[in-house]
C-alpha cells in the first residue's frame, strides 16, 4: 500500500474516533451508597450524604486544567436551562482550598465548590474509586448511588442525555 493512502486511512480513522459521541462509563464502584465527606473554602465539612434526597451530579475538575474551564461553561449552560440535578464541584489537586474563591469568582460558579482534604479521591481510596483524569462527571442518584460517570467535556445536549440517561429517565 502506498505510504499516502496509508496516511489517509490512518487520518480517516482518527477524525472518526474523534467525532464519536462520548459515552458514560459505567460505575466502578458495586451499587452502594457513595460516602465521601469534603470540605468547602471556610473547612466547613460536607458530607454527600446530606444531598441525598434529589439526584447530585459531582463535578470533579482542577482549577488549572483548561479542559475543566471548558466543561465548566457547558455545565453552567446546561444549568440555566434545566435543573434536575444538584451539583456539588469538587476541586481534585494539590493544595486546593485556596484556588476555591478566586476560580469560582472568576468564572461566576452557582454552584457549590469543595475539595478532597484528604486527597482520598485522586489515588482511589474513597468511595468513588479511581478518578482516572479531570474533568469528571460522577452522578448519584436521589439515595446516593452512583449512577454514571464520565470523562471530559461534554456539550449541553450531551448533558442532558448523560443524566437521563444515566437514571434511567
Amino acid at each position: 500500500m502506498p505510504r499516502s493512502r496509508a496516511w489517509m486511512i490512518l487520518l480517516s480513522a482518527l477524525c472518526a474516533c474523534a467525532s464519536a459521541p462520548p459515552t458514560a462509563a459505567a460505575p466502578t464502584q458495586p451499587a452502594h451508597t457513595v460516602e465521601l465527606t469534603l470540605a468547602d473554602d471556610h473547612d466547613q465539612l460536607v458530607s454527600v450524604s446530606q444531598w441525598q434526597g434529589r439526584p447530585l451530579l459531582l463535578f470533579l475538575f482542577s482549577t488549572s486544567d483548561t479542559a475543566s474551564q471548558l466543561a465548566l461553561t457547558h455545565l453552567e449552560h446546561w444549568l440555566m436551562h434545566v435543573r434536575p440535578v444538584r451539583v456539588l464541584g469538587v476541586a481534585l489537586q494539590l493544595d486546593a482550598k485556596q484556588f476555591l474563591v478566586p476560580y469560582r469568582d472568576a468564572l461566576s460558579v452557582s454552584f457549590p465548590l469543595t475539595y478532597d482534604p484528604q486527597n482520598q479521591i485522586l489515588p482511589g481510596h474513597s468511595d468513588l474509586g479511581r478518578c482516572d483524569t479531570v474533568p469528571a462527571l460522577v452522578l448519584l442518584d436521589a439515595q446516593g448511588v452512583e449512577r454514571g460517570r464520565h470523562y471530559g467535556v461534554l456539550t449541553e445536549p450531551q448533558l442532558q442525555s448523560f443524566v437521563t440517561s444515566s437514571l434511567g429517565l
